[in-house]
């Protein structure tokens, strides 16, 4: 049988879902992680949980575009929400995602990893996103 009837074949056989295919998880993960700010509140989050107000200081977003990306990533389900009193806190809770902010700061963030890419034409460390 050709390679091209076995293809056949087997998509006649086995109903396909594109959501459930690893490469559009990981599509859907790096689209949420594209935006500037979202990329900033979950380098934020991956020590631990904050609450609005810290993470509002932390990444100077102002507080109705950072609710707006916090109501988005939970729905998403890279991070989880829990009221402290009136204080509402928000924590990390996707491993995929940091997995990814993880590679993305030795990649970019981590001086020591190489000290030539660190430094930008100026000579002086440049760690921010």
């Amino acid at each position: 049988m050709a390679i091209k009837d076995q293809s056949r074949a087997l998509a006649e056989q086995t109903p396909f879902s594109l959501a459930d295919e690893p490469t559009a998880r990981a599509v859907a993960l790096l689209k949420v992680l594209s935006h500037e700010h979202r990329l900033r509140i979950l380098c934020e989050l991956v020590p631990g949980e904050l609450s609005v107000a810290a993470l509002g200081d932390l990444t100077g977003i102002a507080q109705p575009y950072l609710g707006r990306h916090l109501r988005m990533l939970q729905a998403q389900g890279l991070v989880a929400a829990r009221r402290r009193g009136q204080e509402s806190r928000y924590a990390l809770c996707s491993p995929a995602a940091a997995a990814v902010i993880g590679a993305l700061h030795d990649a970019f963030c981590d001086d020591d990893a190489d000290p030539e890419r660190a430094r930008g034409a100026s000579g002086r460390s440049d760690t921010a996103w």
